[in-house]
């Protein structure tokens, strides 16, 4: 795999990733209507999000579009890491895997609760 093609598919998965995350956080909007807004805006765990978009909530669906932005840079490492390792670039790979491993870091911290 050359640089120009991890390029363009890190590209088309940032592209994708926004595009859903915005289509879907609108569907929830549109979904919300002029009815009134919760008092309260505090992010949902993930399986609270999946059980309300199931049942469709709008904040809910909101959220799994907030969910799916935080994702999209999250693939973009997780591509990188491969696309790195195709082409042998070892150096590359532990440099994202690194960030990789911040990422997670950071979202296990941001989901604890209290």
């Amino acid at each position: 795999m050359s640089e120009e093609q991890l390029d363009r598919i890190a590209g088309v998965v940032l592209l994708v990733g926004a595009a859903l995350s915005f289509a879907i956080m609108l569907a929830g909007f549109v979904l919300q209507g002029s009815a009134p807004l919760p008092g309260s805006f505090l992010a949902q765990p993930p399986d609270a999000v999946l059980a309300g978009v199931r049942r469709l909530q709008p904040l809910a669906i909101v959220n799994l579009g907030i969910l799916v932005l935080i994702a999209t840079p999250v693939a973009r490492v997780i591509i990188a890491i491969a696309g790195f390792a195709l082409q042998r670039r070892w150096r590359f790979v532990g440099v994202s895997s690194f960030v990789f491993l911040v990422l997670m870091v950071s979202i296990l911290i941001a989901s604890r609760p209290g």
